[in-house]
């Protein structure tokens, strides 16, 4: 893609958002449903107050009931670095650990248009 024609598209299309960063786990088999919420509660309170958090989600697997994806959206890369080395980040990661879940793994993606804007413009209309 041209340099014009990505300038155009990240103008055009960007959302303010650079960096996707996933948690995927498996609830443990004894996890208390109150326990849970509860801790699900306080992530949410963490990240909603969290500066260069755009967004963030919680999502189950349709094929694994067990399986809980946490996703969030940031506008930097050092936004999410710095977010990771809070007090708060890293108690809900102890927890999340020692209470909760097993099979904890990471994934972080760039934002990155690959298509030309015809292109981009028929994904947006499309809602996805």
């Amino acid at each position: 893609m041209n340099e014009k024609l990505l300038n155009q598209v990240e103008n055009k299309y960007y959302t303010g958002m650079d960096i996707e960063m996933s948690i995927i786990f498996n609830l443990r088999p004894d996890v208390d449903s109150t326990a849970i919420r509860k801790w699900a509660k306080n992530v949410i309170q963490v990240i909603a107050g969290a500066h260069g958090c755009v967004k963030f989600a919680f999502s189950r697997n349709s094929l694994d009931s067990a399986q809980i994806k946490l996703t969030s959206w940031w506008t930097t890369m050092a936004d999410w670095s710095k977010f990771t080395q809070s007090k708060e980040w890293l108690f809900i990661l102890s927890e999340l650990r020692s209470t909760f879940a097993t099979d904890i793994n990471t994934d972080i993606w760039n934002f990155l248009p690959m298509t030309e804007e015809k292109e981009v413009e028929l994904v947006v209309a499309l809602g996805d």
